[in-house]
């Protein structure tokens, strides 16, 4: 019996995209320009996308302000 790569297998798997409203499509484009960010973080990209009047909260109950998200 040949072993599977779950994970390899579900990604590969070709799902159906379904229309979204601008309004969707707009949040969709802003979480992934963030998501982007973070990965490879740009100091001056940071402070243009970040809001200065948010704190960052994080799964550990860290919180930070803009200028400590963005130093980090």
């Amino acid at each position: 019996m040949r072993a599977v790569n779950l994970p390899a297998a579900v990604a590969s798997l070709r799902l159906p995209v379904f229309a979204q409203d601008k309004e969707e499509k707009a949040v969709s484009d802003l979480v992934e320009n963030m998501r982007k960010t973070m990965v490879d973080p740009d100091k001056n990209h940071l402070e243009r996308i970040v809001a200065d009047y948010l704190s960052y909260a994080h799964s550990s109950g860290w919180i930070q302000t803009k200028a400590e998200f963005i130093e980090r």
